[in-house]
């Protein structure tokens, strides 16, 4: 490729001044945006920029700017004011930047900082019931005035153990906490309520809980044998984990369910459930459960884990995903989202290509959401992978991965003339000849391109240059861009043009190219008609008219008539028609170019229509029946060579039967007269339309474009469509799409299940009422031994162990967990001012990217130049002199002799030379050479050279040091052991046992002793869906016809058409073709749904238009 040179040549003018009149130049203005401030959040910052001035002039304008901690920018009551204030909204430190502007223009600013404070923290009030019994619910209630920063997070806590996390409106007055209590004793309830600065405050309360006394008398019954101790416990998943739903199975283990009516499961929302088995959809977040035995009795049981906990853990993996993904001029860059529903998430990584380009940790405590910037450097137009990983402080990890392609920016391979130079504008001639081609090759280097314009710059001055229009072909195949546009002027010159290429999202390249326009030779147009109708023996004089002859160049012609001078008179007359072989005519334009017709002016004459007549013309015609059309010309006197060609204008089929010349056909034909005839046949659908009835066109071959003459068709009567029927139909390839739908399905037997399965998004599909339901029982024991308890406190787990390996008596009474919060100030390093924290003022440079290097290879080829040169020509000519001259002669009469003198004429020739200079165009052959890491074609060789080119330098970046508050939490474990004695022993009764929808089932379990049948009911059970996918399939059958979105065939058949003569009213039913449609409806059709559905769409005949050309 050549390579483009642009020399700016710089003049500098120095004007000599005296000492006297220079001055001293303008001062900038002196700024003061006052001093640092450090305030509390929530309160007003007044700004104050007066201490500005001028010292040679006044200030015309102030201007605040704040930028806060995150990076985003904060908009000031009045920014243009010299007083001014804001309120932040966030902790951490704004930078504010005063620019002021004085009267010549000249700008100063200054920047103070305002450090913002955590302000007054949240204050709350608990008030709630002060006692209560086993399995109660008591309702609790905070009154919540907020601090400085909005409201958070409220957390409750039992025993000082965490059993709700509420999240909080930023304005939020209360929160509300109920739940029931599982054993009998005194319990501590605290609700610490946390701001958006960690700024919290904490309220608590004592709550006593009794055991409900027994209703049930001492029956006297013997319990079965065996250890009466064993514990009411609840058994299942305390950590949910893993991908959503998070679904946990639990169960109650008692010593025996003898006299237990029902049980029933809460949580910190109250009941979810029933049953001794139980199955249960966890929120992310930290849980309550626990069960409650509700004996026939009257009395109730609480059920808890092994250990004493009530917590169930329900933590789902992380989220990954990529947000305003950019990939434009060589980078890769974008947001990276973590997410984790239950607020731990731990650390991130964006990798390309297995190189890290950006990463962030955290505690793991607190932290749902995360956005990682990234940006990067990437190949354009080759693949990348980009992976994003997501890990949780559980080392739950999810890793989204993506393949992206970069592009780079747009650049111009070629841009030229494509047929220059041309002819100037002018609307009657071919447009080939004036209109320019620009063609430019643009390689898009991956861009798209919508985001790619071109433009044409004409120089000022040049308003007779036009674009004609534009082209745009995108090839995917090399990633070009084509753009093509057509350019005209109506004046010869050189006409420099400037085109542009435009690039939405980076830089742009130009090229320029000139327009050659060259100067026209006239067109010459000649008219060849009779002088009048009279007739004489003979020739018939006639009128050439050349009138209509014109330069497309603009300039005014001159003409020349047989070998005349060239004069104005553009017509001439009278002409014997005979003489028209012999003929000349030249035309001259304002630039001295010629055009001559030499060879005579036959090819300029047409003969006019002389009659048009429709043979044996019928009173209406079908549109499929042929009319025939006899055409004869008026004489003329016979030429030699003329050529009469015949065609037909507003009709797409017709035949020329016959057509030539007639030598003697007219009776009333003078001798040597000629004309011509012939018959042409027209499919009489021609006719139909309105206003374009065929018209006879008759043209000279010589001159086809310039002596046209032509004349209308007679109209004739046509059949006209007055219906099209689809006979014979036939239905092939019938298929239907159906959409296939896949559920989770779930079975529910209470209202209480049914109203969460529902929540759950479950919509209710079918109700069974049908069948009886058996309610077996078993005898059991229903009520543990009672006990009183005695318990230890260790701060070692191996100290509680010893003391239950030495003491029977003792056994372990599970765990109770406080947890301690404190915060610290972390520094750390960021490429951008944005994120939580502070900014310390620090900052440092790394070099985040080496520079890169591309090898090319320099290739030559050979082209041929067209050149042009001047040579010598030296020519022998012949001039011719003429002289008359006197001499005396002797002159002899009958009167004698007398001398007189003679005049006479003498010629001499003479030859002489004469030498000339004339131009003259030669090729050559150059060697062009270009630097590409490959050839431009494949006929492009190699030189062997090579050179190493830097593509990009190494890129550094600026970090900046952040300081941000770590909040660390601390939990200490206490280890109980108790010692029970027994105060009352363990007592027995039917229980629930199952529950079965079978009688051999029912009567096979009671046939074993202690089970009953307690009773039987109805069934009534819902069945549940949630759908869960869908997916589309074409088939020729289907199974459901509710799944059938869509229905399509191919039908076939006949088409029968019905015309009316417009003259008499009569009709005509004919079969036209075949037709061929394809059938596509949305739902379900049957065939003869389709068949009545169906219109004619396609014919395999012509006659299937109706008769009527298109």
């Amino acid at each position: 490729m050549n390579e483009r040179r642009l020399f700016v040549v710089l003049l500098v003018v120095t004007a000599t001044i005296p000492n006297a009149a220079v001055g001293t130049a303008p001062e900038p203005p002196l700024v003061d945006a006052g001093l640092d401030q450090t305030v509390e959040r929530g309160s007003t910052v007044l700004l104050d920029g007066t201490g500005s001035r001028d010292p040679d002039g006044e200030l015309t304008s102030y201007q605040w700017s704040i930028r806060g901690p995150d990076g985003r920018t904060v908009v000031p009551k009045n920014a243009s004011a010299p007083h001014t204030s804001f309120v932040p909204d966030v902790v951490g430190r704004f930078e504010v930047t005063l620019t002021v502007t004085d009267d010549e223009g000249k700008t100063s600013s200054d920047t103070l900082y305002v450090t913002v404070e955590p302000g007054d923290a949240p204050s709350v009030r608990l008030s709630g019931p002060e006692d209560g019994f086993v399995g109660q619910e008591r309702r609790f209630r905070v009154e919540i005035t907020r601090g400085a920063a909005p409201l958070d997070t409220a957390v409750w806590r039992v025993d000082g153990t965490v059993v709700s996390r509420q999240s909080l409106s930023p304005e939020a007055a209360v929160a509300v906490l109920e739940m029931p209590f599982g054993t009998a004793e005194t319990h501590d309830i605290s609700v610490t309520v946390v701001d958006g600065d960690n700024r919290s405050d904490t309220d608590s309360k004592s709550v006593h809980i009794a055991a409900e006394a027994s209703a049930e008398p001492d029956t006297g019954e013997t319990a079965p044998t065996g250890p009466d101790s064993d514990p009411t416990v609840v058994r299942g998943d305390r950590v949910v984990t893993g991908e959503r739903p998070l679904e946990g199975p639990y169960r109650v283990d008692a010593p025996s369910f003898a006299n237990v009516e029902t049980v029933e499961w809460y949580s910190e929302r109250g009941l979810i459930g029933n049953g001794e088995r139980f199955s249960h959809e966890w929120d992310p977040g930290t849980h309550t459960l626990y069960a409650v035995l509700h004996y026939e009795t009257g009395s109730r049981d609480v059920a808890r884990f092994e250990d004493g906990e009530r917590s169930v853990v329900a933590d789902p993996r992380p989220n990954a995903s990529v947000s305003e993904l950019r990939l434009e001029r060589g980078t890769v860059s974008g947001t990276a989202v973590g997410s984790d529903a239950f607020g731990n998430l731990r650390a991130m990584t964006v990798s390309l290509d297995g190189r890290q380009i950006a990463s962030w940790s955290g505690s793991g405590s607190g932290v749902s959401r995360n956005d990682l910037s990234f940006e990067a450097n990437a190949t354009p137009n080759e693949d990348h992978v980009l992976r994003v990983t997501v890990v949780d402080a559980r080392g739950q990890k999810r890793v989204f991965t993506r393949s992206v392609t970069p592009s780079g920016s747009p650049e111009i391979v070629s841009s030229r003339f494509l047929n220059t130079p041309v002819d100037s504008y002018h609307e009657r001639i071919d447009s080939e000849r004036y209109i320019a081609y620009h063609e430019m090759r643009i390689d898009l280097n991956g861009a798209d391109p919508e985001d790619v314009s071109t433009q044409s710059l004409i120089p000022t001055g040049h308003t007779k240059i036009v674009i004609e229009g534009i082209n745009r072909e995108h090839h995917d195949s090399d990633d070009l861009l084509i753009v093509r546009r057509g350019i005209h002027a109506q004046t010869p010159g050189s006409y420099p043009i400037m085109f542009k290429l435009g690039y939405k999202l980076g830089p742009g390249d130009v090229a320029s190219d000139t327009l050659a326009v060259e100067r026209s030779p006239p067109e010459l147009r000649v008219n060849v008609s009779y002088h009048n109708e009279k007739r004489a023996e003979g020739d018939r004089p006639v009128v050439i008219d050349a009138s209509d002859s014109f330069d497309p160049d603009g300039t005014e012609l001159k003409y020349s008539w047989r070998d005349d001078m060239y004069a104005d008179d553009a017509i001439y007359q009278p002409v014997d028609f005979t003489n028209l072989a012999s003929m000349k005519i030249g035309i001259i334009d304002a630039y001295g170019y010629t055009t001559t017709d030499s060879k005579g002016l036959v090819g300029y004459y047409t003969p006019r229509v002389g009659k048009i007549k429709i043979v044996r013309k019928q009173q209406s015609y079908l549109p499929n029946e042929t009319v025939r059309v006899n055409i004869v010309t008026q004489e003329y006197a016979q030429l030699g060579g003329l050529a009469i060609g015949l065609d037909v204008q507003n009709a797409d089929n017709y035949h020329i039967k016959k057509w030539g010349p007639d030598y003697g056909g007219a009776p009333d034909n003078y001798k040597g007269e000629i004309r011509w005839n012939g018959t042409i046949e027209i499919p009489a659908s021609e006719f139909q339309d309105v206003g374009k009835d065929p018209t006879i066109k008759l043209y000279n071959k010589e001159n086809p474009n310039i002596t046209v003459r032509s004349e209308d068709v007679p109209s004739v009567a046509v059949y006209e469509p007055t219906r099209v029927r689809f006979v014979g139909q036939s239905i092939n390839n019938l298929k239907y799409t159906v959409l296939n739908t896949e559920y989770n399905w779930r079975q529910a037997t209470d209202y209480t299940s049914l109203q969460r399965y529902r929540e759950a998004g479950y919509v209710v599909d079918t109700t069974d009422r049908k069948g009886v339901e058996y309610n077996i029982q078993e005898y059991k024991k229903t009520q543990s031994a009672k006990y009183n308890t005695e318990q230890q406190h260790f701060d070692r787990y191996d100290s509680r162990k010893l003391l239950l390996d030495t003491n029977s008596d003792w056994v372990a009474a599970g765990s109770e967990t406080t947890t301690d919060m404190w915060y610290t100030t972390e520094s750390e390093w960021r490429d951008n001012k944005a994120g939580e924290g502070s900014f310390t003022g620090d900052t440092r440079t790394v070099r985040v990217e080496p520079a890169r290097y591309r090898t090319e290879r320099q290739y030559e080829y050979d082209h041929r130049v067209r050149k042009t040169g001047t040579r010598r020509v030296t020519e022998t000519r012949t001039r011719t002199t003429t002289e008359v001259r006197e001499r005396p002669v002797t002159r002899c009469t009958q009167w004698g002799c007398f001398e007189s003198t003679e005049r006479y004429t003498v010629t001499d020739r003479e030859t002489y030379t004469v030498t000339t200079t004339e131009t003259y165009s030669y090729y050559t052959t150059e060697t062009e050479s270009y630097w590409s890491t490959q050839p431009f074609r494949s006929d492009h060789y190699r030189t062997g050279d090579v050179r190493r080119i830097q593509t990009a330098p190494a890129e550094y970046e600026k970090q900046y040091q952040y300081e941000y508050r770590e909040r660390h939490e601390e939990t200490t474990t206490t280890y109980i052991a108790e010692k029970r004695e027994q105060v009352r022993p363990a007592q027995y009764g039917w229980v629930h046992y199952e529950t079965t929808t079978s009688g051999p089932r029912a009567d096979q379990i009671t046939r074993h002793d202690g089970f009953r049948v307690a009773s039987t009911s109805k069934i009534r059970r819902w069945s549940l869906k949630k759908k869960v996918s869908e997916s589309k399939e074409t088939s020729n059958t289907y199974d459901d016809a509710n799944d059938v979105i869509r229905t399509q065939a191919e039908v076939e058949g006949h088409v029968e058409q019905t015309l009316t003569d417009p003259m008499t009213g009569d009709t005509v039913t004919q079969t036209i073709g075949n037709s061929e449609q394809e059938f596509i409806a949305s739902g379900l059709y049957t065939r003869s749904e389709i068949l009545s559905n169906s219109t004619v769409s396609k014919t395999t005949s012509e006659a299937c238009d109706c008769g009527r050309r298109r």
